[in-house]
Order: C-alpha cells, then sequence, then structure tokens
C-alpha cells in the first residue's frame, strides 16, 4: 500500500468517525486548537495527520488509534469490530437493547430474503 492511499484511508477514517458522534470539523478544530481547514484536508488526504494529532482525534472520538488504519470492509469480525466500537460507550443495560434491536432487525431481513415479508 502506498503513503497516498493510507493517508485517503485515515482521512475517510476520521471522517467517518466525526461523522458518527455528530460533530462538525469546526467543532473538532476548535477541540484541537486548529483550524477547521486543517481538519477538512486531512480528512480529504490533503495532508497526513501526525500521531499527535491522530491521539487527540482518538480521545475526540473515543476510539483507538488503530480505527483510523482499518478500511471499510465486508469481513463480519471487522463489522463486529465497529459496532462494538460504537456501542462501548453505552451502559451495559443499553447494549443488550442495542443487541435486541439487531437480532429483531436481522430477523426482519431474513424473511425479506426469504420472501416471507
Amino acid at each position: 500500500m502506498q503513503t497516498s492511499e493510507l493517508v485517503k484511508i485515515v482521512g475517510a477514517a476520521i471522517a467517518h468517525k466525526r461523522k458518527l458522534i455528530g460533530l462538525t470539523q469546526e467543532n473538532v478544530a476548535e477541540r484541537m486548537g486548529i483550524e477547521k481547514e486543517t481538519i477538512s484536508r486531512m480528512e480529504s488526504g490533503s495532508i497526513s495527520p501526525s500521531l499527535k494529532r491522530l491521539e487527540q482525534l482518538a480521545i475526540i472520538f473515543e476510539c483507538h488509534l488503530t480505527d483510523f488504519l482499518r478500511q471499510p470492509t465486508d469481513d463480519l469480525h471487522e463489522q463486529a469490530i465497529t459496532i462494538a466500537d460504537i456501542i462501548s460507550p453505552l451502559p451495559a443495560q443499553d447494549r443488550e437493547e442495542v443487541v435486541r434491536l439487531v437480532a429483531h432487525i436481522v430477523g426482519v431481513l431474513k424473511r425479506k430474503t426469504d420472501g416471507n415479508v
């Protein structure tokens, strides 16, 4: 993998994580003490964030540094890790509710796929 490709993957991950928690580029830039344009350039892959910046972003997004290096995938294990990361800030009881909701949705989708809807 070339450096430019990795920078784009990291940038896309930053944008995804930011949107996932409902922050604007301006919100993130303010928390980091940098310009909004810098966040925009990181997300577009125009510039490569330093490890210090990635660490700041991981703290803001409440995720792991390695999350910025993951590519979108069809791999079930990676998808499970993503879901676990999303629900990890919730209390245990709320996480259980999310699991019940996911099980219900999967049941509906399976019936739809099987033509039993």
